[in-house]
């Protein structure tokens, strides 16, 4: 049998130190994309979370007036709202950087002229937030009634 001699290498080729590069590059490029997306989806849902407790923070104000005094605490309260969509304007919430609600107030005999008028009002509040350059909305509906 012939006896083979096997080469020490000594050092550390270019290959080794390439391959060892792509994949720690890998790695870290793994890693940073999770973390983004993490930290991302977290930020848009405390966002949202926020948003949905103003706006039921809201409803539950107006639900705790009267109903005939409804309108008198939102413009006490300096809250402007309106009687549908296109009235009802876009306004900051004071104390809240970056959220806007908009308050559409309705007796229920608007919607529905069966109904008679002045014992049941439809509450819609929109809460309006800005998420990477995109405009996000939350509305909660309620019905308020005597």
């Amino acid at each position: 049998m012939q006896n083979m001699q096997i080469k020490s290498e000594k050092g550390i080729a270019v290959t080794d130190i390439a391959i060892s590069v792509i994949v720690i590059f890998t790695f870290i490029t793994l890693i940073s994309t999770l973390a983004y997306r993490f930290n991302t989806s977290s930020k848009e849902l405390e966002l949202k979370s926020k948003a949905i407790t103003l706006a039921v923070q809201e409803i539950e104000k107006l639900r705790k007036q009267t109903l005939s005094g409804i309108t008198s605490y939102l413009t006490s309260n300096n809250m402007k709202y309106g009687k549908d969509e296109s009235s009802a304007p876009l306004q900051e919430i004071t104390g809240k950087d970056g959220f806007y609600r908009k308050i559409i107030l309705q007796d229920y005999h608007d919607i529905d002229n069966t109904k008679e008028t002045g014992i049941v009002k439809r509450v819609k509040v929109e809460i309006q937030y800005k998420f990477k350059k995109k405009i996000e909305s939350v509305e909660l509906w309620a019905m308020i009634s005597k």
